[in-house]
């Protein structure tokens, strides 16, 4: 009644050439795919390009592109709907008796089939509750690099991203959402737009047998988020859906909201590697970074960083070790900061009310529940590393061993406040963590040979992560899960001793327990996915001139076990994962 058969489409061209001073790709695709509940559908069309132009061998230019547009229609919308009605079309389905009439005596449609209040008449529901969404982006990567004289070198990147999202949704009086009431419509609009631009500095020389590279930076980038949106009631003619808000009283416009957001992040960076003779290796950098979302006077931070690595299978007390292609001791630190908090979040924000006064109302406003912190600054972690890098027999065996420890100070956590100070919650740089592993990488080629290899890779790791210190110094935050001196993650919880079975003895207790509210039940067992494939011998296919053929098929949510529910996902109650069966051939030529 409200599922059909999907099908899906996919297109793509592409093509490719250049001369000796051009390169250029271009594609185009197209995507359509229906869905299996009535009403939904989604469409996507991309663009790609990319051109790069050498004109002269001291200047280069690039470019490239990527552009899509998506249409997607959610089918039935639930927004402005009452809990009596349930979430999709299908559990809506499920609920009708099969032997209850759609319609009466006189041909019109019967609410309520079979008379009962909580089940709804699903027929033609796809054609009165719409959802669609449209999304348009556009990303482009744009850069100049410039050699200004030998070993010296400039390059500039530009990388803008558009995005324009539309969100409109339309529930008629017909609509089981409306229940009869009047109809409904909303249209959102969201524009986004951000850009990053880089200047670098290039500078790289070898005297004798010192090697010398230096990098500088400037990169600054901005994003801007403007939104609006309008809701209302009882729009006269379906075919308007959310396109005549102008028609509707004040009385029936329900909400309408407009906003926009900004942030930036400036940053300055240098970074100098030094290599002597292939044995010794430096790397010094420092990096200045200013976030606008925190307060004034700590929205910048330093990061330095170093390392440092000695090659020993270059030393001469080890050039006759015939069996050691490899063994290097690096050491390293640096510093990295976070500034992830809420835009705006060292600003007082306020709330508009209406408050009567007299005959007629004025607005005021009133505080949030939050209260600005004008010392927000950077949250900064501090890691040291300590790794040997080795291979040898020819390459044959090799891998790392490293050994870190981090400490992150200054963390940015939403604190909780007494309410008699007239605010709940504030942010701030409270608390420290550590963290500290070893980590191992081996890999081994046990045979090689011109048609025929065997290679192993091997990792292990170790890893502990505890807190240091919180808000009240070492006092424990158990609200939030978190204990000194214990894991960030740590699991706090009943002290489980297994899983419930279905035998008399379990389901014994669990009666007891589900009497004083608990939902305690059996534990089952889920198929999500199965899927089967075979690939033709070669040996055969060189007969018919085929060089590769697999056939393949798929069962998407097979089901539950032992369940006897197919209209649904049992497991969480909703219909996300519905079944599916994919078959097919890739053949190559």
């Amino acid at each position: 009644m409200v599922t059909q058969p999907a099908y899906t489409q996919d297109h793509s061209i592409s093509a490719s050439g250049g001369t000796r001073t051009m390169k250029a790709y271009g594609s185009i695709g197209y995507l359509d795919n229906q869905g299996t509940t009535k009403g939904q559908e989604y469409q996507r069309y991309t663009l790609r390009t990319n051109v790069e132009l050498n004109p002269k061998n001291w200047i280069t230019f690039g470019a490239g592109v990527n552009g899509s547009w998506q249409y997607q229609d959610y089918g039935q919308s639930q927004a402005g709907g009452s809990t009596n009605v349930t979430a999709d079309l299908i559990a809506a389905a499920a609920r009708i008796e099969p032997y209850s009439l759609p319609y009466d005596a006189e041909g019109n449609l019967i609410v309520h089939p079979g008379g009962k209040a909580r089940v709804w008449n699903v027929i033609d529901e796809w054609k009165y509750s719409t959802n669609q969404r449209e999304t348009l982006r556009l990303l482009a990567s744009l850069f100049t690099e410039v050699k200004l004289f030998k070993g010296l070198r400039y390059r500039m990147n530009f990388g803008p991203d558009f995005r324009y999202y539309r969100n409109g949704y339309y529930n008629d009086a017909k609509s089981i959402v409306r229940e009869l009431s009047a109809s409904n419509a909303s249209i959102s609009n969201t524009k986004d737009f951000s850009y990053t631009i880089d200047n670098l500095l290039y500078y790289d020389n070898k005297f004798g047998a010192h090697t010398v590279g230096v990098t500088l930076l400037q990169t600054a980038s901005k994003w801007t988020s403007e939104s609006s949106s309008i809701s209302g009631q009882g729009i006269e003619m379906p075919s308007q859906m959310w396109y005549a808000f102008g028609t509707l009283t004040s009385a029936q416009l329900t909400s309408w909201s407009s906003g926009l957001t900004e942030r930036q992040l400036e940053s300055y960076m240098a970074r100098v590697n030094y290599n002597y003779n292939s044995k010794y290796l430096l790397t010094l950098s420092g990096r200045w970074d200013g976030a606008s979302q925190l307060a004034a006077g700590n929205k910048w931070a330093f990061f330095p960083s170093a390392a440092i690595a000695w090659r020993l299978d270059q030393e001469s007390f080890l050039t006759n070790v015939t069996w050691l292609d490899q063994l290097k001791l690096r050491l390293g630190f640096g510093t990295v900061g976070n500034a992830a908090v809420g835009l705006y979040s060292t600003k007082g924000a306020i709330n508009m009310v209406t408050l009567p006064f007299g005959t007629s109302t004025v607005t005021g406003y009133t505080l949030t529940n939050a209260v600005a912190n004008q010392e927000l600054g950077w949250e900064k972690t501090t890691q040291f590393n300590l790794a040997v890098d080795f291979a040898f027999l020819r390459g044959r065996v090799n891998g790392t061993i490293e050994a870190y420890r981090s400490s992150t100070t200054d963390l940015l956590l939403t604190v909780a406040l007494p309410s008699v100070s007239g605010f709940t919650s504030t942010i701030a740089n409270i608390g420290e963590t550590s963290n500290r592993g070893i980590d191992l990488t081996i890999n081994a080629t046990l045979l090689a040979m011109s048609d025929f290899s065997w290679n192993i890779n091997a990792t292990a790791a170790w890893q502990r992560d505890q807190i240091e210190s919180l808000m009240n110094g070492k006092e424990d935050m158990v609200a939030n899960n978190w204990f000194i001196g214990e894991s960030i993650g740590i699991i706090y919880n009943y002290e489980k001793i297994g899983i419930w079975q279905d035998t008399p003895q379990d389901q014994e207790q669990m009666a007891l327990f589900n009497a004083n509210g608990s939902q305690f039940a059996p534990g089952k067992i889920k198929i999500r996915n199965i899927s089967l494939g075979y690939q033709v011998p070669a040996k055969l296919l060189d007969r018919i001139k085929i060089n590769s053929l697999k056939v393949y098929a798929q069962v998407q949510n097979a089901g539950m076990l032992w369940s006897q529910i197919k209209f649904r996902d049992a497991e969480y109650g909703t219909l996300y994962y519905n079944r599916g069966y994919v078959f097919g051939i890739n053949v190559g030529f």
